[in-house]
């Protein structure tokens, strides 16, 4: 009862008011197949049957939709900012800073080099991701099922009408265009300071499909959708919204802990504020925070790093330990060419419910065909940085490389930055 009230709750806040327009709600909208009050608009046939299905929504529902925003939140607390390094880096001789003929470094990996005494690094760049992966899953084809309340003798499937299924099928496309303006300060020869600040563009697009699946394949009388006039076993919705703000500022700072820039060890700390709005998909809305401790070498032109930590992400949001590893080349001094693997491994539970299968008397029926597994996804980052003049370019692409979470197929990053 505890469960089924919170669950309701949840569907009222992510069903949202009349006008309201949070993209989150609009999820909650999509499933409802209609403009009632209740988390499943079901006409009744005889008697009060459509109701026996509200409550199945209201649990099956609230857990989707919360594992969805989960998903959706937990991708947008670690989307990657480009690397606090500067695509040069500076030594120094009588106590005037000289800049070094090394790689210019990786895109979104760190190196334990530091920018030096009073020197700046600033810019700005912009990524676009197209999500349409769930845990390996197309979201093209994300699906649910909703059992009948037990009525009759225990056990759903007497009278024959609880062997009733409504079923589901989401078709959801989620887009983000996040430019980041960013600055880093070298506070001392060893220790830099930061702050990225992300602008971020929301588009949701998608369609739902429901359907009653009656043992009898027709309209029984009981459970239908459309009106008694015009009952129906199949119904339709769709959602085409977008938002844009702020999203979650980024503080950071790294200190170099042993070595040189050709060789050594830092500690890297990444806090994101909770700037942005869940609600719109343009933050996590929760505080979180992440420690790496990094390592790297420089050996002629070709340099390599490892990035070894861990994020706390918030409360309802899933912790990580998180591990890069990867290398640059610079092919003279106006190109560098970086490749990485960005890995990470939740620590805890999973990300919310999914909903629960249904047991008939006939055989058990999946509540989704989301796979309750922990979220472990590796990418693979290919791409550049290119002297132009004063500034250095830079160029990425990030590929999946095993599935987890809410992943996209190809996410692409230009940017422009420079050094004072």
């Amino acid at each position: 009862m505890k469960r089924a009230f919170a669950s309701a709750a949840m569907v009222v806040a992510l069903s949202g008011s009349a006008g309201a327009q949070e993209l989150s709600s609009k999820i909650g909208e999509l499933i409802k197949f209609g403009t009632c009050d209740q988390a499943l608009c079901l006409v009744t046939g005889a008697g009060t049957h459509g109701s026996h299905f509200i409550n199945s929504a209201q649990v099956a529902g609230a857990d989707l939709l919360t594992f969805l925003q989960s998903a959706i939140t937990s991708s947008i607390a670690s989307l990657p900012i480009s690397s606090t390094s500067s695509g040069t880096t500076f030594s120094f001789v009588g106590g005037a800073p000289v800049a070094t003929r090394t790689s210019a470094g990786p895109i979104f990996a760190e190196r334990a080099s530091t920018l030096g005494k009073k020197r700046v690094l600033a810019g700005i760049n912009t990524s676009h991701i197209a999500y349409n992966k769930l845990r390996g899953n197309s979201t093209d084809s994300i699906a649910f099922n909703l059992g009948h309340q037990d009525v009759g003798n225990p056990g759903l499937g007497d009278p024959s009408f609880e062997n009733d299924v409504i079923g589901i099928d989401i078709n959801m496309k989620l887009s983000l265009q996040v430019t980041t303006a960013f600055a880093t300060y070298g506070v001392t020869d060893k220790l830099d300071i930061g702050v990225a600040v992300p602008f971020v563009m929301a588009t949701l697009k998608g369609s739902a499909n429901g359907r009653v699946y009656s043992p009898t394949g027709s309209v029984s009388g009981f459970h239908f959708f459309g009106s008694a006039e015009s009952p129906s076993l199949t119904a339709t919705s769709s959602v085409d919204e977008s938002a844009s703000g702020i999203g979650d500022i980024a503080v950071r700072g790294k200190m170099q802990i042993a070595g040189n820039n050709s060789r050594g060890v830092a500690v890297l700390g990444d806090l994101r504020l909770p700037t942005g709005d869940s609600a719109n998909f343009t933050g996590a809305g929760k505080t979180s925070f992440s420690v790496l401790l990094v390592a790297s070498g420089t050996n002629g032109k070709l340099s390599h790093h490892a990035n070894v930590g861990y994020a706390a992400r918030g409360e309802g949001l899933t912790n990580a330990i998180l591990a890069t590893v990867g290398g640059d080349y610079m092919f003279n001094k106006s190109a560098t060419v970086a490749a990485d693997l960005l890995s990470s491994f939740q620590a805890g539970g999973t990300a919310g419910n999914l909903p629960p299968d249904i047991d008939l008397t006939s055989g058990t029926v999946a509540g989704s065909n989301i796979p309750n597994k922990k979220d472990n996804p590796i990418a693979l980052s290919v791409g550049g940085r290119f002297l132009l003049g004063e500034f250095t370019g830079l160029a990425n692409f990030l590929v999946p490389v095993k599935s987890g979470g809410l992943q996209a197929g190809l996410i692409w990053t230009l940017g422009i930055e420079r050094t004072f």
